[in-house]
């Protein structure tokens, strides 16, 4: 019956039998950069279903090269799963427990959730900020700056639907900090282009990390400067170690 109203819903649901006892799986449909397909389990228990994905998703993003070993670095992973009320606990787990009365949005709410993960794990490999140091970094530096924590991969829907995060938001501003590289650049000017589309006066801000090639970096911020506000990361140490501005420049 629980594959009966998640297939209607385009999944691909099957049931198996696990060391853990008969569950069914979800094959999702979604992949990571490296072509690995996401999946998750539904377990029907007593009052309702219990959805996991068993640790596939962090174990896969770890085999995609990116250094999740340090569990504070999962914070972004987290924030994407907690704003669907999913948990992900220390062993690496997504979890979320569903009443029979919200069995019918378990489709909705995983797809959802799983296209953000994809979108910030290819991020990631766009920036090549492997080790999320950069990232950290960034964060250290807009907190010291406008004196409160920004908030982190923060989502916004496109005009035709088409969800977008930026690493930060703060001072009414979205902002992504990268490492400069042709693909990164091109997939960044499509998103702001594609928003600019939307009605509201939405600020945007582009941080370059210029600490390994300078003139690659100072060139590729002057593509942004028509569409949003853009500097390099050695900028904003400068500005970071001196007096906080209350606003964006």
């Amino acid at each position: 019956m629980i594959c009966q109203e998640l297939l209607s819903n385009s999944l691909t649901c099957q049931s198996v039998n696990t060391a853990k006892g008969r569950m069914q799986y979800l094959s999702l449909p979604y992949h990571f950069s490296d072509g690995s397909c996401l999946s998750a389990y539904v377990i029907e228990q007593e009052r309702g279903c219990l959805v996991s994905d068993d640790g596939a998703t962090i174990f896969k993003i770890l085999c995609n090269d990116i250094d999740l070993g340090d569990r504070r670095r999962w914070q972004p992973i987290k924030n994407i799963a907690s704003r669907y009320g999913y948990e992900l606990n220390d062993s690496g787990t997504l979890k979320k427990f569903y009443p029979p009365d919200e069995v019918a949005t378990i489709p909705g709410e995983l797809l959802l959730m799983m296209a953000e993960v994809v979108s910030w794990e290819v991020s990631i490999h766009e920036t090549g900020d492997y080790d999320l140091t950069l990232h950290a970094h960034v964060e250290e530096l807009l907190t010291a700056i406008y004196r409160t924590q920004p908030e982190l991969n923060k989502v916004v829907t496109g005009p035709h639907g088409a969800k977008y995060t930026f690493d930060f938001f703060v001072a009414d501003t979205y902002i992504d900090a990268f490492k400069p590289h042709a693909i990164t650049t091109g997939a960044k000017l499509r998103k702001l282009h594609d928003l600019a589309r939307l009605d509201n006066e939405m600020k945007f801000m582009m941080i370059l990390d210029d600490r390994f090639d300078a003139n690659k970096a100072s060139s590729e911020m002057g593509i942004f400067m028509d569409i949003a506000s853009a500097t390099l990361l050695t900028s904003l140490e400068a500005r970071a170690g001196g007096a906080a501005s209350p606003s964006i420049n």
